[in-house]
């Protein structure tokens, strides 16, 4: 018996793509950092290529220090985490339009841990530092619209 399996892709045609490196300090947002960026810069569309760095504060859905925030699968809350982590991956699509960033973090002892990492309402405090490489896809707009599959406000590329 054979099986086949079709699947729906939005494609879009190729885009330029700019990259944009940067650097950021002890002590400043991370999140409130590539939310300004993103925004003075007015970028349409972006995908974070790499970033390595150490944060000290971050939320991760259900407790209640406020610091940096992130969602675990399929949880409707964000729990916090406090101390020292490194961040082992940021991965996303970014735009004026909307964001959709995960991230990974380890801690002193090599546990990992990661999920949605909101930009707004969201402190993420660097400790030594975090760089951050992404690219702008320059022919390219990044919206989110509400997919009725899941409800989710998910990427659309025009």
């Amino acid at each position: 018996m054979i099986f086949l399996l079709v699947l729906c892709i939005q494609a879009s045609p190729i885009s330029q793509v700019l990259s944009h490196s940067m650097r950021f300090r002890p002590n400043q947002d991370l999140t409130k950092e590539l939310l300004n960026y993103i925004t003075t810069q007015n970028i349409q569309a972006a995908s974070i290529s790499t970033c390595v760095g150490v944060i000290m504060h971050f939320k991760v859905l259900i407790s209640l220090l406020l610091k940096c925030k992130i969602r675990f699968a399929n949880q409707p809350q964000y729990t916090t985490i406090e101390g020292h982590f490194e961040i082992v991956s940021l991965v996303g699509t970014m735009s004026i339009h909307g964001n959709h960033v995960h991230i990974s973090l380890s801690d002193e002892k090599g546990i990992m841990i990661g999920g949605h990492l909101p930009l707004e309402d969201n402190e993420c405090l660097i400790y030594t530092t975090a760089e951050v490489v992404f690219l702008q896809h320059v022919d390219s707009i990044f919206v989110r619209q509400i997919d009725k599959t899941y409800g989710y406000a998910e990427l659309v590329v025009l």
